[in-house]
């Protein structure tokens, strides 16, 4: 029967879920995120978000062709590894605003219509995860396209700037869902869309960056703080860099995370800043490895944060980039020592794609900690290798088990081959890496010029063990370094080496 079918349909791809995951577990050293079902629908600047039912929605987003924006949404189930139908939205939207409750039902507001064009809906719906059911609950005062959205201490949702009919605003309102009504409130400083917000841990709100729009459109490093007690904005410190579309987020100790985005309408904003509001200042972290933006951010527990794909540099070949260069690297942030290391590649390479952390006790046949992506924009250089394809959308999905045993299995980056001791098992001539008598790890290395030089261990789950050198001027020339071993665990390490023309990785094992 169709109804037998479908049954064997599920048990088939469960198995295959489980089989992968089993993959990863025993180390294999392809790269570690494993498809799962592929969405129903193709999606780009679509929203996605947890739910407490251990499952994932997708909400709304764009098809391949662009607008209108979807109306239907999706859940993703982590024990049957499917994807499948739930309540449409009353009104289609792509970039929806999605924010979740303290009772778990989730919000979507403003969001596109259609592409390009900046409208936006002013109806606000809720989502109950127990019924699948959105309804209509009230409406904003001002229609909005990618403004940001943050649920305050008192379970209302501050609403700042975006675009308003088709120009940048610096309003702001406060919406309450217990009575679907939204009051407007202070005025920002500067008008900005497609920039940041965090709540701060003092309850207050932080909006950084972003772009006032038009062409020539000025790229803002700017940062105000709302204060909910007194409905005002005022201007804080700037960031080191400009940014829209990047990354925000707090981690447990309150300081504030700024990563990736552009910085100009054509560069990806290369640097990483922490913002700590002990000192109202902003200072630089180590650089992201690979500036991105339009890039997947996902916060999960004990300060762990990833960067999954995004938009890398290019020369725009349309108005909004859809002929760019998408990428597959993911990085790892280590919030102890602020820093970026590479994390295990996707398989798709993909940008303006959704994002979330995933924890679930249902089934102990499947990782109660792991990572999804799904959907987004793809793009690849073309036969020449001088040109970007037009870009294409993707309805696939990939999952990353991120529990500990499987983050100490991973072989996350390129791998060298244990050396006997004494033998040189280097990357090329410039580089070289050996085991000494003591158990040490010798590094040599060859500067053309005078140049700043980075040499650091890091761990499998991307952690630093300890740092040689930081960014330290050495002379031109021959030099070597020492890395003692004798206070790390057993395991396999990988040793960073960077100056500003070369970027290495050499993975080494202790045995003990």
């Amino acid at each position: 029967s169709k109804h037998k079918k479908n049954e064997e349909s599920h048990v088939m791809k469960k198995i295959l879920l489980i089989l992968c995951l089993m993959l990863v577990a025993f180390g294999a050293q392809a790269q570690t995120w494993q498809y799962t079902t592929s969405m129903n629908d193709v999606r780009w600047l679509a929203g996605m978000v947890s739910l407490n039912n251990q499952t994932a929605l997708m909400v709304g987003g764009f098809h391949a062709g662009g607008g209108p924006g979807l109306a239907s949404c999706e859940i993703y189930d982590p024990v049957t590894a499917t994807w499948s139908y739930t309540g449409s939205l009353h009104v289609g939207r792509a970039y929806p605003t999605l924010v979740k409750l303290g009772n778990g039902h989730i919000l979507s507001m403003c969001g596109g219509l259609y592409m390009g064009d900046g409208a936006a809906t002013p109806v606000v719906e809720d989502y109950d995860p127990a019924t699948g059911v959105w309804t209509v609950i009230g409406s904003l005062n001002t229609a909005r396209f990618v403004p940001t959205a943050t649920v305050l201490a008192n379970g209302k949702v501050l609403l700042a700037g975006g675009l308003v009919d088709g120009s940048t605003s610096s309003t702001s309102e406060v919406f309450d869902p217990t009575t679907g009504t939204s009051v407007r409130t202070g005025v920002m400083n500067e008008r900005r869309y497609e920039h940041q917000a965090v709540l701060m841990g003092d309850g207050k709100v932080m909006v950084n960056g972003g772009r006032d729009g038009g062409s020539g459109s000025y790229y803002s490093n700017d940062v105000e703080i709302f204060d909910p007690a007194t409905g005002t904005w005022t201007v804080a410190p700037s960031m080191v860099q400009a940014r829209m579309e990047a990354i925000t987020t707090r981690f447990s100790d309150n300081t504030i995370l700024a990563a990736a985005g552009r910085n100009t309408p054509g560069t990806s904003a290369p640097g990483s800043e922490v913002f700590d509001p002990s000192t109202m200042t902003w200072n630089n972290t180590a650089a992201v490895m690979e500036p991105v933006c339009w890039a997947g951010s996902i916060p999960f527990p004990d300060d762990r944060f990833m960067i999954t794909g995004g938009m890398i540099d290019a020369n725009w070949g349309d108005a909004y980039g859809l002929d760019n260069l998408t990428t597959p690297k993911c990085e790892w942030y280590d919030h102890t020592f602020q820093a970026w290391y590479f994390a295990p590649e996707l398989n798709l390479s993909r940008c303006r794609h959704n994002a979330v952390y995933i924890h679930q006790t249902t089934s102990t046949e499947i990782p109660e900690e792991f990572l999804l992506v799904a959907g987004g924009q793809t793009g690849t250089v073309d036969a020449s290798g001088a040109h970007f394809s037009p870009a294409s959308f993707t309805n696939t999905a990939e999952i990353l088990d991120v529990t500990p045993s499987a983050l100490k299995a991973y072989m996350k980056l390129p791998t060298n081959a244990h050396a006997s001791v004494n033998t040189v098992a280097g990357i090329d001539n410039n580089f070289k890496v050996y085991y000494q008598t003591d158990g040490s790890m010798g590094v040599a290395y060859t500067t053309t010029t005078d140049d700043n030089v980075t040499i650091e261990v890091m761990s499998v789950d991307g952690r630093m063990a300890k740092r040689i050198m930081n960014n330290v001027l050495v002379a031109s020339g021959v030099h070597t370094a020492t890395i003692q071993t004798n206070d790390l665990a057993a395991g396999a390490y990988f040793i960073h080496y960077a100056t500003t023309h070369s970027n290495h990785v050499f993975k080494f094992n202790v045995m003990k």
